[in-house]
């Protein structure tokens, strides 16, 4: 079974943020992919392994959102996080 992990990006008015661009990184290899926000702000990473730890952030204009963790040991598959860029 492998992770998914999607959601959305919004500014500090909730305000959904179209071209943001959401950065995933495997804590084991420090390899970064990345997406870029559709119209309504959503991202989504798929196909991804379950015993590796990720870091996730988005960047918009030069701001950054906190940084969310992904442990191998959380046992779900699927991961919805909303990231505030402000």
């Amino acid at each position: 079974m492998q992770r998914t992990i999607d959601g959305k990006v919004v500014d500090k008015s909730d305000a959904p943020l179209k071209g943001a661009v959401v950065y995933l990184k495997d804590d084991h290899t420090l390899s970064v992919m990345s997406k870029i926000t559709d119209a309504q702000g959503e991202y989504r990473f798929g196909q991804l392994s379950q015993n590796t730890d990720y870091e996730l952030w988005a960047e918009s204009n030069g701001k950054k959102s906190k940084t969310k963790n992904i442990s191998s040991f959380e046992s779900r598959n699927a991961f919805h996080f909303n990231l505030k860029v402000d």
